[in-house]
């Protein structure tokens, strides 16, 4: 199954739940219910975008992670190059079933925009630099060493 389609069929199954459980609650209540549609200490963390409106859009923000095999899908459509990590190596190049990536913010002009995430490496680069001490890898053992999983927020 391509990742669009997985993708697609998730989203939809998701909004179909959520109307099928909200039509099903408000059948005599009169008051609106926000229906949390993540943990909130997850959402609080910002490890998901909580969209509201009609139909919820299933997207990671940029600088959390996602799943490599498409799931779930980064909002820029944009994921950090080099960032992947698997926890089985096997499945690397191929399965991609135990891998993550860095959701990363899309080049503007060439470079990563303010308040975005970007590379260490330098593949990309912030406009204005990055911000000091913002530094984080997917891979622990990355900081200090390859710094290939790792990624800074942009000034």
């Amino acid at each position: 199954m391509t990742q669009s389609l997985r993708y697609t069929l998730t989203c939809t199954g998701a909004v179909l739940l959520f109307l099928v459980a909200s039509a099903a609650w408000a059948g005599g209540n009169v008051r609106v219910r926000q229906v949390p549609v993540a943990d909130q200490e997850l959402v609080d963390a910002g490890f998901f975008k909580v969209v509201t409106g009609k139909a919820a859009a299933c997207c990671i923000p940029d600088g959390s992670v996602d799943d490599t095999l498409g799931m779930w899908s980064c909002c820029s459509g944009f994921a950090v190059s080099g960032s992947t990590v698997c926890s089985n190596p096997s499945d690397y190049g191929t399965t991609w079933a135990s891998c993550r990536h860095v959701c990363g913010t899309a080049p503007v002009n060439g470079c990563i925009p303010s308040g975005g995430w970007d590379d260490t490496l330098g593949n990309t680069s912030c406009c204005n630099g990055a911000v000091p001490g913002s530094t984080w890898c997917l891979n622990p053992a990355d900081y200090g060493t390859t710094w290939k999983s790792c990624v800074q927020k942009c000034q």
